[in-house]
């Protein structure tokens, strides 16, 4: 058996659209493992990519898709792993920061 959690329960987890899901797959920000059948692949997402979907929802109540690619850029290149739910985030006046111990 498969670990993680099925596109349904990340639907219902996320409370996302199946459109905004397939979006973050499509664009590359959050990929889950495809099993199985190349043409309908049972899908599954880890604990790491349902917190990282709740934390990109919530950067996007400021901003916008391009700029939280570009802070998933910035944390990949400082190798912050997993990138965005462990980071101390802080947005304030619409700029964000990164605040390291």
């Amino acid at each position: 058996m498969d670990r993680g959690f099925t596109r349904q329960e990340v639907l219902s987890l996320t409370s996302l659209t199946s459109g905004r899901l397939s979006y973050l797959d499509r664009t590359g920000l959050v990929t889950p493992n495809k099993v199985g059948n190349p043409k309908r692949p049972k899908v599954i997402y880890s604990l790491e990519q349902i917190l990282q979907i709740k934390v990109i929802e919530r950067l996007r109540e400021q901003l916008s898709l391009q700029e939280i690619r570009k802070v998933i850029s910035f944390l990949e290149k400082r190798e912050y792993s997993p990138s965005l739910f462990t980071s101390k985030l802080v947005l304030v006046d619409s700029q964000l920061y990164l605040i390291e111990d």
